[in-house]
């Protein structure tokens, strides 16, 4: 830890430049799960009103200031069973499958790639056509990609991909991360770009 400790006498791990968004708290959390299973790209579900508790999405923010590990444990999706981390899975799917998931726009969020849209006067909408890596270049569909998940994640509509359980629980996932960032500041969420 940075040395310090709150008045609780709590290890504070780093502190939050500014209060975090949900999408943003999202993003850290999935670079963090990235770094963690050593993958391309990582997933996590959107909380719907209908899923008010849903162990498979996150509960909480980062707040302006010192960053605890109880903090942690608020954001976390088992917040109420903190015992009970979920460990990260690594998933091996093709360029294909992975599109075929981030075309639910409203179901998860991503990181260490970017959904490429495309305008389609037929359906009057955007529609995904393509992935890119994180300097922007087209990555094939038939290629195979790693992504990070939590184990107690459903993968929509994918079938036919390999899913190996890391030996990585997602708090200690986090926790290593934020040390080592030291400074949280927000960065873009489930980047995409728009074509006509």
């Amino acid at each position: 830890n940075n040395g310090k400790t709150e008045d609780n006498g709590e290890p504070v791990l780093a502190r939050a430049e500014c209060n975090f968004t949900v999408e943003e708290t999202n993003a850290l959390v999935l670079d963090a799960m990235r770094q963690a299973a050593g993958t391309d790209a990582a997933l996590l579900m959107k909380r719907t009103p209908r899923h008010a508790l849903d162990f498979q999405c996150l509960n909480g923010v980062f707040y302006e200031g010192d960053v605890t590990l109880t903090d942690l444990y608020c954001i976390h999706p088992y917040a109420f069973y903190i015992e009970q981390s979920p460990r990260l899975d690594r998933v091996t799917m093709t360029g294909g499958q992975l599109l075929e998931l981030l075309s639910y726009r409203t179901t998860y969020y991503y990181a260490g790639l970017t959904v490429q849209y495309r305008w389609d006067r037929e359906k009057n909408d955007y529609i995904p056509v393509g992935i890119l890596d994180q300097e922007g270049t087209q990555l094939p569909l038939d290629g195979e990609y790693t992504v990070a998940v939590l184990g107690t994640s459903a993968l929509r509509g994918v079938d036919d991909i390999s899913r190996t359980e890391t030996s990585t629980v997602l708090i200690d996932a986090m926790r290593g991360y934020v040390e080592s960032l030291g400074t949280l500041t927000p960065s873009p969420v489930s980047p995409a770009v728009y074509e006509k």
